[in-house]
């Protein structure tokens, strides 16, 4: 079974997504800065049908800092620039 981590998903466009995922069977990593929102989110999406797994983390706890890792470099990764270089990955016709 594949595992999503969604961030920002307790509301918004990342909760719509979470909902998507839960609703084809995939495992679910959520966060969110709100404590309460996290558990009201995760408590609605453990409703919908869907097999997977639903793990939730607040954004201020030590898990978060991966997350906001991951994203640094994909953030940089689609800019071109990983680790400062503005060179792109791939420059294959």
């Amino acid at each position: 079974m594949k595992t999503v981590v969604i961030t920002g998903s307790t509301r918004g466009l990342g909760f719509e997504m979470a909902k998507l995922f839960r609703l084809n069977g995939w495992n679910l990593v959520i966060n969110g800065v709100n404590p309460q929102r996290l558990d009201k989110a995760k408590e609605e999406l453990l409703g919908l049908p869907g097999a997977g797994a639903v793990e939730s983390f607040p954004a201020a706890s030590p898990r978060a800092g991966i997350c906001m890792r991951s994203q640094h470099l994909r953030r940089n990764a689609s800019a071109g620039s990983i680790s400062g270089s503005t060179t792109p990955a791939s420059t294959s016709p």
